[in-house]
């Protein structure tokens, strides 16, 4: 029988995760819009037969946070008993394998089985089982796979390997046994109230690490953009939408601590009262105003964008000058511990040489007494190293100030999601029964001297859009005839473009 002594244990502490240490990396960690496929896990770990799991899946659907959450429902009062008495592990697999040793690994991996076998009421969690199988084979150990799925089939724990669609048959081909042994849970995105309530719980973490809020429209606008819409860019839901919200965020952050962030607001008011007095017509915003009143409108907004170019440019010069302390204070700390070093290694170079310091002195082995000027040194640097955090202390302060006075709206949703997918934005918010109903108009200014089929078309469209298609079928299906140079590749091209 294999021992694991105290310094194995440290070992396999690092590749092999307690679900109590693992789930201390995500603090504010909470399963929602999940509900059913929690259950259908934790069903599965407490049947009899073919209680492994393989969970698969498209990326970012989130199959990770699933299996956390399993960690995370132990402390749910609803949670079976069976689930509650449950051991669950992560391995780190990169860990494992680092060496590339085929002796090694065996090793690691034939002590962390023992870990495992200590109580049948065990769960292996592999968060990238392809990843698992292509990295034992690749450093020649495959045995490692066997004497896993052999422990399975014996019933001395059970796994959930996480498999994408990509390397779902890599999976399934790696013992003939996969079938009978695991059974499949297929994740899909979330959609709907589901999908908006993971958004919102994830918002959280966002708007902590770039400390700008998040308004509940934008949220709706990202998950309404990523359903709608899919793009290479961005993976499934929920991770499309989140990226989405990141990337804004971060774009949004770019923008707001490089300019006044007030001046885009000015400038389009000032926009829209020039374009009153210029033609006339009032802009939607100043109905009722006079044009003396929209002349007053137009100096004070001059002055507003003066005023806040000003303020900023204050504002930049005390963010200069809190990173210039921190900066200069940080490089005497540096210059300051150089000297300290060399100070002290030149007193061992002299103590070395004196003829009373003998292997008999009581002192010997203590560090030696430093000098009255290394220790005025060491003074110092305490006294800038304190300064270093004074000036990273005022240069958040003052990123905070900033940062306070944002949010996140709908606005730089759709602009991040336009650059994202070159789509318009006056496309991307224009209304889907109004694009509908003139859709004949808008083919129309590509397409010309094809009015019939664009009329047929349009009319199909709009019928598949209302329901009235067979269910189950294809909203459309077109085939269009003609000698070539017609038009039916341009009507598809228009068609695509309109929708």
């Amino acid at each position: 029988m294999t021992t694991v002594t105290e310094n194995d244990a440290r070992n396999i502490n690092d590749i092999l995760l307690r679900g109590s240490e693992y789930i201390k990396n995500y603090p504010d960690f909470k399963l929602v819009g999940r509900d059913d496929e929690l259950t259908d896990l934790q069903t599965i770990l407490m049947r009899k037969d073919a209680n492994g799991v393989l969970l698969t899946g498209a990326s970012g659907v989130g199959m990770s946070a699933i299996c956390l959450g399993l960690q995370a429902s132990k402390s749910d009062l609803k949670t079976p008993l069976d689930i509650v008495n449950t051991r669950f592990f992560w391995i780190d697999s990169d860990k494992l394998f680092e060496s590339g040793k085929a002796d090694d690994i065996h090793r690691s991996f034939d002590k962390i089985r023992t870990v495992l076998k200590e109580d049948p009421q065990t769960v292996l969690i592999i968060e990238n089982a392809g990843n698992f199988i292509d990295a034992a084979r690749n450093s020649g150990c495959s045995t490692v796979i066997n004497g896993l799925l052999g422990d399975i089939k014996n019933s001395r724990y059970q796994c959930v390997f996480e498999a994408p669609y990509s390397d779902l048959a890599k999976v399934m081909k790696c013992d003939s046994d996969m079938q009978s042994e695991f059974t499949m849970v297929e994740i899909k995105e979330p959609k709907g109230d589901a999908l908006r309530a993971i958004l919102t719980a994830s918002a959280v973490s966002y708007e902590s690490h770039h400390g700008i809020k998040i308004s509940p429209e934008a949220i709706e606008t990202a998950a309404m953009l990523s359903e709608k819409y899919k793009t290479k860019e961005l993976p499934s839901q929920p991770s499309g939408a989140l990226t989405l919200i990141d990337r804004a965020l971060s774009g949004y952050r770019l923008k707001a601590h490089s300019e006044p962030f007030q001046l885009q607001s000015l400038l389009k008011q000032l926009k829209a009262v020039e374009e009153s007095l210029e033609t006339g017509k009032l802009h939607p915003s100043l109905n009722g105003k006079t044009t003396a009143e929209l002349e007053a409108m137009k100096l004070a907004l001059k002055d507003d964008m003066t005023t806040a170019q000003t303020d900023w440019d204050a504002l930049q010069r005390e963010f200069r000058n809190a990173y210039d302390e921190k900066r200069r204070a940080e490089q005497d700390v540096a210059s300051l511990e150089r000297q300290v070093e060399s100070a002290n290694a030149n007193d061992r170079e002299v103590l070395a040489k004196t003829s009373f310091k003998k292997s008999s002195d009581p002192f010997d082995g203590f560090d030696e007494i430093e000098t009255s000027e290394v220790l005025r040194m060491r003074q110092q640097i305490s006294a800038r190293r304190e300064a270093a955090e004074t000036g990273a202390k005022r240069f958040q302060q003052l990123a905070d100030k900033v940062n306070s006075q944002l949010l996140l709206t709908p606005d730089h949703i759709l602009a991040m999601f336009s650059r994202i997918s070159g789509i318009p934005v006056s496309k991307l918010t224009q209304d889907a029964r109004e694009k509908l109903l003139y859709l004949d108009v808008t083919l129309k200014k590509r397409v010309f001297g094809q009015d019939h089929a664009v009329d047929a078309l349009s009319d199909a469209v709009r019928s598949a859009r209302m329901g009235l298609q067979e269910r189950n079928k294809p909203q459309a299906c077109f085939m269009f005839q003609g000698p070539s140079g017609t038009g039916k590749t341009e009507i598809v091209k228009a068609l695509a473009a309109a929708l």
